[in-house]
């Protein structure tokens, strides 16, 4: 069911007793559409626009508070609470911080710009470990028919 922006929170307040089974928001490139399903199979879905504040429903379902902080992170929805601001997934000295990474007006950055987090860069080829290659059983290389 589409609700308007505004009503969104009494919308969830009036599903709280079915359980609040996942919120996700998908991006429409003009504004984000907000998508809330209770364990009982009912659909809520909303409009955000750029700038608008989504009233929270962190106190409707404690555990939205996390979907609330993920959305915001990768969206950059801003929710009326403040621990939905809270960062989730990316760590505090990624330059990736503050960046609605999710939204497609986001151009992914170049891997020259922001290093890669793991023990070995996978694109790194001059270090790998070189590999003889085998032949099949029976089969003489050149410097074995001189012999």
């Amino acid at each position: 069911m589409q609700v308007e922006l505004h009503s969104w929170r009494t919308q969830c307040e009036s599903l709280q007793s079915e359980g609040l089974a996942i919120m996700c928001a998908v991006d429409r490139q003009s504004y984000v559409e907000l998508w809330l399903r209770t364990e009982s199979g009912s659909v809520l879905t909303t409009r955000v626009e750029n700038g608008d504040v989504v009233e929270s429903v962190a106190e409707v379902w404690p555990v939205a508070v996390f979907r609330e902080r993920e959305i915001h992170e990768g969206f950059g929805i801003q929710f009326s609470a403040d621990h939905s601001h809270t960062p989730w997934v990316i760590a505090s000295d990624s330059p990736m911080r503050g960046v609605a990474y999710l939204r497609k007006s986001v151009g992914l950055r170049s891997r020259h710009e922001i290093a890669w987090p793991g023990l070995k860069d996978p694109t790194d080829v001059s270090s790998s470990p070189s590999r003889r290659r085998t032949l099949p059983i029976g089969v003489q290389t050149d410097s074995e028919k001189l012999v």
